[in-house]
């Protein structure tokens, strides 16, 4: 995984509530109102396609091609497959098929470590639309209706740059390519708050004065509700039968750096009838553990320890407590629509 930078700079972006809440949950979802709807409930769900970065990888790229799980292994590889836990331990998708999941659900994950939006592009083309190896092309009975397409993705990318428009395009341009092959249900999950792991939380490591530290947090906080607001924004736009343009707005709040106002990402205008696309944030998810570590089983002081601790396994990857949490969350989201 890239390293990330607290100092960079960050602008903000604007995005409209979203069109249908899920209060019990700590999670939103987005519905486009079509009457040709392919989302039955997570209950009908049989394949999970999932793309994405560290926090969701369970296998290696050369295995990717070969992916072939079933009841008894469903992840393809042997369970827990090779994740960022603790050795030998279950993420989020390893939880979610064997505790959480109403039905057997069968896991093609293609998620590489260290990913970012380019590479999820890649992972679409070379894996799932592999003219020798993709699903597709294997006979694998997955329909629009019994398949759910989870990307998770951009920490990497704020890595990189703390500005969300080009990714988050090309994100959602790449989305069209699987709705092209056919995917209708498609479920995004926003980034964490990573200004809360040690990664930022312990900048002395880094060098940074501790004078410095409290702008930075601001900055790093501003970096990832920009994204998580982009990400937003443009999933709405995806998600509507008519799409119209969406006009640049901006948090002041949130803003740090006046003089550089990036654009509202819009993927190219498609009209995308019949996808149900829902967001779910792992923003909340984590917020909720990080606010009230105790209530959920975790020392207080572990929030900020960056080995030996039950929240984090490094820097910036948590451990699968958490993603068992995570899941138990997810689950109970996608049992809800």
């Amino acid at each position: 995984m890239h390293t990330f930078n607290p100092e960079d700079s960050v602008g903000s972006i604007h995005v409209p509530p979203p069109i249908e809440m899920q209060p019990a949950a700590p999670s939103w979802a987005i519905l486009a109102p079509s009457a040709t709807s392919k989302w039955k409930g997570f209950n009908k769900i049989r394949y999970l396609f999932i793309f994405g970065e560290s926090y969701s990888s369970t296998c290696i790229p050369s295995s990717m091609g070969k992916l072939d799980p079933n009841d008894e292994e469903p992840l393809g590889v042997p369970f827990p497959g090779i994740t960022t836990c603790e050795p030998g331990t279950p993420n989020w998708v390893g939880h979610l098929v064997t505790e959480y999941a109403p039905n057997p659900i069968l896991v093609f994950n293609y998620a590489i470590s260290g990913s970012t939006v380019p590479d999820v592009t890649l992972q679409i083309e070379r894996y799932f639309l592999s003219d020798s190896t993709g699903p597709s092309k294997r006979g694998i009975p997955w329909t629009a209706e019994n398949s759910l397409f989870i990307t998770w993705v951009g920490l990497n990318d704020l890595a990189i740059s703390p500005y969300p428009e080009e990714p988050i395009r090309e994100l959602f341009n790449a989305q069209r390519k699987l709705y092209t092959a056919g995917a209708r249900n498609f479920l995004f999950i926003n980034v964490p708050p990573i200004d809360r792991a040690p990664a930022c939380t312990l900048m002395e490591m880094y060098g940074v004065d501790e004078d410095d530290r409290e702008a930075s947090l601001q900055r790093a906080a501003a970096r990832f509700l920009n994204w998580n607001t982009a990400l937003a924004a443009s999933a709405r736009h995806f998600a509507s039968p008519k799409p119209a343009p969406l006009t640049p707005d901006y948090m002041p709040e949130l803003f740090v750096d006046p003089a550089v106002r990036p654009p509202v990402a819009v993927a190219e205008e498609q009209i995308n009838e019949g996808a149900s696309v829902m967001l779910f944030s792992s923003y909340e998810s984590m917020s909720a553990i990080l606010d009230d570590p105790e209530g959920h089983g975790f020392p207080e002081a572990d929030i900020k320890k960056m080995s030996g601790s039950s929240i984090w396994v490094d820097h910036m990857h948590p451990t699968s407590r958490v993603h068992d949490l995570l899941a138990r969350d997810l689950s109970r989201f996608l049992g809800k629509i």
